[in-house]
């Protein structure tokens, strides 16, 4: 009788070892998530290798180049997480060179970033406020601030080479925007808004004051050609 039920116990053992998936099968049931892809909109225009590349005739780094400088990753090479987005918006590329704001929300986490390259920033003689500088909050808070850009068509206006864009001004302020978001990168550029009729231009140069009065950064307005109003 013991023999019996014995049997029976091998029996089963054996049969719900037959059932337990290998360490193969349990990968072939697993199913990971496939990796996101950055998709690209970049427009097919001569100022992108212009203004990321070195700046000929400038004597001065592109914005690769800037960026890495400041330790940040090249933003059209970077896949963010889900819900993670940056901004980079650049201003200047006349006379006095170029400024950068740097946009991020990390995990639910806002943060925002200026770098200073402008000349107009070294004020006299041993005051060279150029550099990287990490912001506080905007005035308004980083969720209204984020909606007043939004409402502003920062992630969807055009390049300016798609549009009947006439800039007749030899130098001047321009803006170049870069955004990644939901697993998209876009940039372009609007070299000179002040002097365009376009409602493109106006909503570009309606960002610039957005930065400017939330940051208290005047050298993203159009209300100046340099650092500051006293410009």
């Amino acid at each position: 009788m013991h023999r019996f039920h014995l049997s029976i116990i091998i029996i089963s053992f054996f049969i719900s070892a037959c059932d337990i998936p290998s360490v193969e099968q349990n990968k072939e049931l697993q199913s990971p998530t496939p990796k996101r892809e950055l998709r690209m909109d970049i427009p097919n225009a001569s100022w992108v290798k212009v203004y990321f590349g070195e700046m000929p005739g400038k004597g001065r780094p592109g914005l690769d180049k800037v960026t890495r400088q400041n330790g940040f990753s090249i933003l059209r090479e970077t896949v963010l997480p889900e819900n993670d987005l940056e901004v980079r918006l650049w201003v200047g590329f006349g006379k006095y060179g170029n400024d950068g704001l740097i946009l991020r929300r990390d995990s639910g986490n806002w943060s925002a970033v200026n770098l200073r390259e402008m000349l107009c920033h070294i004020k006299e003689i041993g005051k060279d406020e150029r550099g990287k500088y990490k912001l506080e909050s905007p005035k308004s808070g980083w969720e209204t601030l984020w909606q007043k850009l939004i409402d502003a068509d920062i992630l969807t206006l055009p390049d300016s080479s798609v549009l009947e864009y006439e800039d007749g001004t030899l130098d001047g302020k321009s803006y170049v925007v870069e955004t990644n978001y939901d697993y998209l990168y876009r940039t372009y550029q609007f070299p000179n808004p002040k002097y365009v009729e376009l409602k493109e231009a106006r909503q570009i140069m309606k960002i610039g004051e957005i930065i400017a009065d939330e940051f208290g950064l005047e050298s993203f307005s159009m209300k100046t050609s340099g650092c500051s109003k006293d410009e």
